[in-house]
């Protein structure tokens, strides 16, 4: 498994195609952070509510964020993504929230966080992501 990159586009499919919930918004974006992420903490951690994190379904956690209202893929390589932001602040606010949220439960690292990209056409993700049926 490679990881050259996967269009915004095809994420959004991918979710769709596992049957993943989530707003539309057309700014989208990333932030690699230096360390792997324990995506089963951090689901718990975040709380449920807000999580949808089914490994066998889909390798990433789906966190709605509430303040600003985006959507946030979570990798365990330390992609953050963003799929769908009104605004390329949006994306940029979402993902430090989440990683504020992660560090203050002891999840991510505070000072792992490199800029957010809101122009990469592709995300630094697996390119086949396996999604179960």
């Amino acid at each position: 498994m490679t990881t050259s990159g996967v269009t915004p586009d095809a994420l959004r499919d991918q979710l769709d195609a596992a049957g993943m919930d989530f707003n539309t918004g057309d700014s989208t974006g990333y932030a690699a952070l230096n360390n792997a992420l324990n995506l089963n903490a951090i689901a718990i951690g975040l709380g449920l509510e807000n999580i949808v994190y089914d490994p066998e379904q889909f390798p990433g956690l789906i966190y709605h964020v509430d303040r600003p209202q985006v959507t946030l893929v979570l990798f365990g390589n330390g992609v953050i993504t963003a799929i769908n932001g009104d605004t390329d602040q949006e994306v940029r606010d979402a993902i430090t929230t989440a990683v504020k949220r992660g560090a203050e439960l002891g999840l991510i690292e505070d000072d792992s966080v490199p800029d957010v990209n809101v122009d990469a056409e592709t995300f630094p993700i697996p390119d086949e992501i396996e999604v179960g049926e």
